[in-house]
């Protein structure tokens, strides 16, 4: 039997003694297409496999490869430039005030009606999410916020626990378009009871069209199963206010591209078991999770989205259907906003583009060529495929 402790990888667990291959063959009925396309990926994650980019020393004439990163969801190694190259390019559509961190959840009913219907729940989760703050914001307020949503459909301990992770304006631009409102109040109770209202009667429609696949507990009595939705706790929480858009955006850039699970927080994996720990935000102690491979594997691929679902939305003035309209009006009642945020965007992507230095003589090295899924191009034909 293998004993492995410090630095245990996701990928030699899924790759020892055929652990995912065999995981695989046991399930392979119910698995999603898009968990074994990201676990392929995983296992070839920085290899010449997924393509490379070709750089040339114009010194020393010294020449190395760098292999792509895999970019899966589950693969802690790409999550951090994923995260800077996400923050780089989402700074400059933020205007530059302060923002309140809200928490959107759902009783674990729900969760589990979200299994049996990923697709149109989760889409579901950040429209509801948006709407219950905006119906509050322009009758009560007479403003539209902007809002960023992330989804989260995992909790500490790797189970399933969809929620929304929403950042909105302390404030928002007025109906009229004329000026920015300034706003830090947020009526607790009333959202949670509108957030509640809101999920359960979009179920209630869905079910009653069709659209979807209830379990038999829940199908033979749709109607107690909505009454007892009322009578549960539905958590609204009501987190940070933070100060600016570059703070901001760094901090929701940490939820949207964090992996499932810290490979730090891998404590042992013996071929049978994997033990990890976690902090339980409530009591902030350190607990323990030991469960067996095939455990942790389905509690890990559960959270793999679909292939093209987006785990980042936007509502409000940041909607891609008004954005183009409603932002330069923001400018122009914001005479303040971008100016600190400018000088952190051009620093932080000339981070993101560092190009390598020559091992040998130290040069700033040429980009030559570009490698993608076994087809090579010349930097003329690069550049036509991937512009600069």
């Amino acid at each position: 039997m293998e004993f492995v402790t410090g630095n245990i990888t996701i990928k030699h667990i899924l790759r020892h003694n055929d652990n995912w291959q065999r995981f695989h063959d046991k399930y392979r009925d119910h698995i999603r297409t898009s968990v074994v396309e990201n676990i392929k990926k995983l296992f070839l994650c920085r290899t010449q496999e997924l393509g490379f980019h070709s750089y040339q020393c114009p010194h020393c004439g010294d020449t190395i490869r760098v292999p792509h990163s895999c970019k899966s969801r589950i693969c802690s190694s790409c999550g951090k430039l994923a995260t800077d190259r996400w923050i780089a390019s989402s700074l400059d559509q933020f205007p530059n005030v302060p923002y309140q961190h809200i928490v959107f959840t759902v009783p674990d009913q729900v969760r589990t009606l979200i299994l049996f219907n990923r697709k149109i729940l989760l889409d579901a989760l950040f429209k509801l999410a948006a709407a219950t703050i905006t119906s509050w914001t322009i009758p009560n307020k007479a403003y539209y916020p902007g809002i960023v949503m992330v989804l989260h459909t995992f909790g500490r301990d790797l189970k399933f626990n969809p929620h929304i992770h929403m950042l909105m304006t302390c404030g928002g631009l007025s109906l009229d378009r004329s000026a920015w409102i300034n706003n830090t109040f947020i009526p607790h109770e009333p959202l949670k009871a509108i957030w509640r209202y809101n999920v359960i009667s979009f179920i209630r429609k869905s079910a009653k069209k069709g659209l979807l696949t209830l379990p038999a507990h829940i199908n033979c009595n749709l109607n107690r199963f909505l009454d007892d939705l009322y009578s549960k706790i539905w958590y609204v929480n009501l987190g940070k206010k933070l100060p600016n858009a570059a703070f901001t955006i760094i901090y929701i850039g940490r939820y949207a591209k964090r992996p499932v699970i810290a490979e730090s927080r891998i404590v042992e994996y013996d071929g049978e078991f994997v033990l990890f720990h976690y902090e339980d935000h409530v009591t902030s102690k350190t607990l323990y999770v030991r469960l067996t491979v095939e455990e942790f594997i389905a509690r890990l691929i559960r959270h793999i989205p679909d292939k093209g679902f987006r785990q980042i939305r936007h509502a409000g003035i940041f909607a891609a259907r008004v954005r183009s309209d409603l932002i330069p009006a923001v400018k122009n009642t914001l005479a303040n906003m971008r100016k600190s945020v400018n000088i952190f965007i051009s620093n932080l992507r000339n981070y993101i583009s560092e190009i390598p230095r020559c091992t040998k003589c130290g040069c700033e090295m040429v980009l030559t060529g570009i490698s993608h899924y076994g087809k090579y191009y010349h930097l003329s034909e690069a550049y036509t495929l991937y512009p600069p």
